[in-house]
């Protein structure tokens, strides 16, 4: 199965190769150059594209940002660490 990947693989090289004809290095840097200054500039557009979208909502769909507060943690016994100074419950009542 390998073996007929690669064989599919060099058959697609050979038909580009005919295609096109023998690539420089020259050529080669200039093709890899092009095709990272495209995805640049797709990963750019996309970026700023979602900031402005996130901001020209017209209030109908914000973010909901608000503090965090502090976690409540109940034990098993239903008292809260910390009731008093050992952190078990106040039996003080």
């Amino acid at each position: 199965m390998k073996e007929r990947i690669k064989e599919i693989g060099y058959a697609f090289e050979d038909i580009f190769k005919k295609i096109v004809g023998e690539i420089t290095p020259e050529k080669k840097l200039v093709i890899i150059l092009s095709i990272l200054l495209v995805g640049t500039l797709a990963n750019l557009y996309m970026t700023f594209r979602a900031i402005q979208s996130m901001g020209s909502n017209n209030g109908n769909n914000t973010l909901n940002i608000r503090h965090i507060g502090q976690p409540e943690i109940i034990t098993s016994d239903n008292t809260y660490p910390g009731d008093s100074l050992k952190g078990g419950s106040d039996e003080t009542d």
